[in-house]
């Protein structure tokens, strides 16, 4: 059974480089501060990507860089976030 394919968005708080939150204890990088969202439809994420604030950003990420916008957190806190997002 193939697995489905989720899209992500995120919409920042602030500026690109706005961090929240404590440092990875590990790495001592920290997360972006903004909103992940997942998307299990293109259609629901271009959706929610034009209907966006006028003072916010909100973009288009892959996994990967949804997981750079989470350094704050271990591999593993991120990969269960997106279990319970889904």
């Amino acid at each position: 059974m193939e697995k489905a394919k989720n899209y992500y968005g995120f919409e920042f708080d602030d500026k690109k480089d706005t961090t929240c939150g404590d440092p990875n204890p590990r790495t001592w990088r920290m997360s972006i501060a903004g909103e992940l969202r997942v998307f299990t439809a293109k259609k629901e994420l271009e959706s929610w990507l034009s209907e966006g604030y006028a003072k916010k950003v909100r973009e288009s990420v892959t996994k990967k860089g949804a997981r750079e916008l989470h350094q704050g957190m271990s591999s593993d806190e991120f990969s269960e976030m997106l279990k319970n997002m889904v």
